[in-house]
């Protein structure tokens, strides 16, 4: 009779470790789910600022182009 109530411990205890072990899985699986989220948006912020410099070197190279073309050339003489 003694064997028997242990022998039914040991397996509703089996129950509960199968259960906390798929708790601990599903909620590390969460919190890897969410910082990679998180990751994937910062390289897409990262990816479209280096875009934006390029793009203000291009601008900033362009404007300094036309600013030269319309300057008379005395002007540009004395400055240098």
């Amino acid at each position: 009779m003694k064997n028997k109530f242990l022998f039914q411990i040991k397996n509703s205890q089996k129950g509960v470790i199968l259960f906390l072990a798929i708790v601990i899985m599903a909620i590390l699986l969460s919190i890897g789910l969410g910082i990679s989220t998180i990751l994937m948006s910062q390289i897409a912020i990262t990816r479209s600022i280096g875009n934006s410099v390029i793009a203000y070197i291009v601008i900033k190279l362009f404007i300094d182009l036309i600013h030269e073309a319309h300057t008379p050339r005395k002007v540009q003489d004395s400055l240098r």
